[in-house]
């Protein structure tokens, strides 16, 4: 494993801290035992450790991914506002030259190449962590 795949994993897992270690290492086995999917293959496909979070967590997903975004946003100095996580593993990864031609799918790849770009919902603005705000 490289040493940025590591340093990439531990933010994951500083990320994944914020619900306990017990809870940290059942998401763990559920991703290997019913998704087939190992700690280190989450860089692989984050969107099916999203889909995971998501079967797990229901609406409480969003958190977690945003509060694992955060970790990968402040330990490698990403300045730019963005909540997906396969969004940010790829500005880490071609902003630290190890990307190596890889293609690593998006939210916005996975849209756009369906054509399928989602419009927001009008009468919506910004979502925090708890709520959508109405403008």
């Amino acid at each position: 494993m490289s040493n940025l795949n590591a340093q990439l994993l531990q933010c994951i897992d500083a990320g994944m801290d914020s619900i306990g270690n017990a809870s940290k290492r059942m998401v763990y086995w559920y991703l290997v035992q019913k998704r087939s999917i190992s700690r280190e293959r989450i860089l692989d496909d984050p969107n099916a450790f999203v889909e995971a979070l998501k079967s797990l967590f229901g609406q409480g997903a969003g958190i977690l991914e945003r509060t694992i975004v955060r970790q990968l946003r402040e330990t490698f100095g990403i300045a730019l506002e963005m909540d997906g996580l396969a969004d940010v593993l790829v500005v880490i990864k071609e902003k630290r030259g190890g990307h190596n031609g890889e293609k690593v799918e998006t939210r916005h790849s996975m849209s756009s190449e369906a054509g399928m770009m989602q419009k927001p919902k009008s009468g919506y603005g910004k979502r925090d962590d708890r709520r959508a705000v109405r403008t």
